[in-house]
């Protein structure tokens, strides 16, 4: 499970009307909020601008089909 991104990197986030499938993005910016926690600005081409959307590293993931990073963790303790 991938915890920090790079500007350029891309990442899989899951969005509303995708019918459960994530969907590809590029990070693009990221900051810090919150006590230190690291935020992503994740931009996904669409046919008419990109849209923006901020996500922490639990809520996304480095390869498709592989699932976000929180049910990646949820499945790890699960197993042990």
């Amino acid at each position: 499970m991938k915890t920090k991104y790079e500007i350029g990197d891309s990442a899989w986030i899951y969005m509303s009307n995708h019918q459960g499938k994530t969907t590809k993005s590029t990070v693009v910016h990221s900051f810090e909020l919150y006590g230190g926690k690291t935020y992503y600005v994740c931009e996904v081409a669409t046919p008419i601008d990109p849209l923006l959307e901020v996500r922490c590293a639990l809520s996304m993931s480095d390869a498709e089909g592989k699932g976000i990073g929180l049910s990646q963790l949820a499945r790890k303790g699960l197993k042990k």
